[in-house]
């Protein structure tokens, strides 16, 4: 039997060689009711039978039964891959996708989180997320796709899932019509003047939001912890660092895809 393309033996010689790693691993027990079903789906990339993870602390995360659900919440809750959220501040989530990260935020004690999610089915499971959990007044569900053209429409796929993005070309599945906004249209409609946190993961739009985004707009945000794809990581850099924000951590998954971290700059 193998797990995760390795033999039981291996994968433990990998756990055991990397301490955040095992230290995420002994986390979970601190975190869900059934951590050792939790790792278990987290392994094998199986999501649980129940399509739902429940933590010690009465917060629900119900799934739609995609194996990168559990990644998502593993890497976001044990291995604090976005990092922290103060107490108290407002927080950005493009591509929330079912609100792993915004439930996360919340849990950390945002004041506020802009949630925006495009994708019908996603969407539907985020707001259940919210309702389950009772943060109708922390995250707020902003159903459009962000991209550098507000009030625009684009046909987004229905059947969506945590690498979809805006078709480019020909698409054979459903797809229903979604309104688009911007990062500066969000910035103003919530009246957001200090963004503790911008999270961004949505597939390849990073360049065209945040590119196209007002030096003004971006001066709220404190940090911006993000996927990128494409390797095109300068642009971005030299944009944000204009804006005010170093790049503290970079992470390379491959030559083409990575997580970026940036902090605001000390006066």
């Amino acid at each position: 039997m193998k797990i995760l393309g390795r033999p039981p033996a291996a994968l433990l010689r990998a756990f055991m060689q990397s301490p955040a790693l095992l230290a995420a691993s002994v986390r979970a027990f601190g975190l869900v009711e059934n951590p050792v079903g939790f790792l278990w789906n987290y392994l094998t990339k199986t999501s649980p039978a129940s399509r739902c993870v429940r933590f010690r602390d009465g917060l629900t995360i119900h799934l739609p039964g995609e194996a990168e659900d559990i990644v998502t919440i593993f890497l976001v809750f044990m291995r604090r891959d976005y990092g922290f959220v103060p107490a108290g501040t407002d927080v950005v989530d493009i591509g929330a996708n079912i609100g792993v990260f915004s439930l996360y935020a919340a849990r950390q004690g945002a004041a506020r989180v802009i949630a925006c999610e495009p994708g019908l089915a996603t969407s539907e499971l985020l707001r259940r997320n919210i309702e389950a959990n009772g943060l109708q007044d922390v995250i707020t569900l902003v159903k459009e796709a962000v991209t550098n053209d507000a009030g625009g429409i684009v046909k987004f796929p229905v059947a969506a899932n945590a690498n979809t993005s805006i078709p480019t070309g020909d698409f054979d599945g459903e797809t229903e019509e979604v309104r688009t906004t911007t990062l500066n249209e969000i910035v103003d409609r919530f009246e957001l003047r200090n963004i503790s946190v911008l999270k961004m993961d949505c597939e390849g739009s990073e360049y065209p939001i945040l590119l196209e985004t007002d030096d003004l707009n971006l001066q709220p945000v404190q940090a911006v912890r993000m996927e990128y794809h494409n390797g095109q990581v300068d642009q971005l850099s030299k944009k944000l660092s204009a804006a005010g924000l170093q790049m503290t951590e970079h992470t390379i998954v491959n030559p083409h895809h990575g997580q970026l971290c940036f902090e605001r700059r000390a006066a």
